[in-house]
């Protein structure tokens, strides 16, 4: 077995969705992803010179790996990159904000905040600047838990399979799915070890 690693971008590198703001943002709020395609793109060119099987190609993930694991197979992108997966404890369900409010109005707030009209200014601050600057907008405009900074559906993604399915090509693949018991230290608040079940 020959094992690839990869890193791609994250928080709002990887997924601050900027389409409302010109052509040249179109495919901004899922950057993120594309780097794991990409990745997928050069297994498949390179990975017979590492003793690979390009045409067995297994994604798989933990926790947020997981997530990302479903996500990238609900790219129309992905077909043909990959042939089978593994997911571990790869769903959030309602931890997160699952993005109660619009991308473009935590934009605007944001580029109200740094005083500037011109969404060119983003690129001009420093990546601890742009993470606080996005967390400040998203409290202001009343977002509640921590936002989500994910895949967003549009003609990169399909969206969450769990409300729209998994693309044909992904329905094709055969996929282990598991979870751990206790994925954080402590379970969240609504969860009880002694009253969960096995569905």
């Amino acid at each position: 077995m020959v094992v690839v690693n990869i890193n791609h971008r994250l928080n709002v590198l990887g997924y601050l969705d900027l389409s409302a703001f010109g052509e040249e943002y179109a495919h901004s709020a899922n950057v993120g992803n594309w780097d794991l395609i990409w990745a997928l793109k050069w297994v498949k060119d390179n990975i017979g010179f590492f003793g690979g099987d390009r045409d067995n190609v297994t994604i798989f993930g933990q926790s947020g790996g997981g997530g990302k694991t479903i996500s990238v197979m609900n790219m129309p992108y992905s077909a043909g990159l990959y042939h089978k997966a593994m997911v571990m404890s790869g769903v959030t369900t309602n931890l997160l904000s699952h993005k109660s409010l619009p991308a473009e109005d935590i934009v605007r707030r944001m580029l109200e905040n740094l005083g500037s009209n011109d969404v060119r200014i983003l690129s001009a601050i420093t990546q601890r600047e742009l993470a606080d600057n996005y967390l400040r907008a998203f409290k202001e405009l009343g977002g509640e838990r921590m936002p989500f900074l994910g895949p967003t559906a549009n003609q990169d993604y399909i969206g969450d399979p769990f409300d729209v399915g998994f693309t044909e090509y992904a329905k094709s693949v055969p996929m282990i799915v598991g979870s751990n018991f206790s994925e954080f230290v402590n379970l969240p608040p609504q969860y009880h070890r002694s009253e969960m079940s096995n569905e």
